[in-house]
């Protein structure tokens, strides 16, 4: 990917600013995710007051990674799936060739 390709943009997480350079198709993608974050570490601040902005991005972190490891499970269990009604299908059709 070429430097000029890419887009210069900052995006705001808890009070902070981030510049980054991503590929223009990526922008609106990146402004929800972070508004995501944003709101799912507001919702932890108003459940936990006694926690510092650190465990909030913590916990943050971690619901995002649990979601994501599911859903990796989920696409492998999808493949290995796919890959056996492929074989059943390529045996159905010699058998009845």
């Amino acid at each position: 990917m070429d430097d000029k390709d890419l887009q210069s943009i900052s995006v705001t997480v808890c009070g902070r600013a981030y510049p980054l350079r991503v590929e223009s198709g990526e922008v609106e993608m990146i402004h929800i995710v972070a508004k995501e974050i944003n709101e799912k570490v507001r919702e932890f601040q108003l459940k936990y007051k006694d926690r510092d902005l650190q465990d909030f991005l913590v916990m943050t972190l971690l619901t995002y990674a649990v979601e994501n490891h599911k859903s990796d499970s989920a696409n492998s269990s999808d493949e290995i799936l796919k890959n056996q009604l492929v074989h059943l299908n390529e045996t159905l059709s010699e058998a009845l060739a």
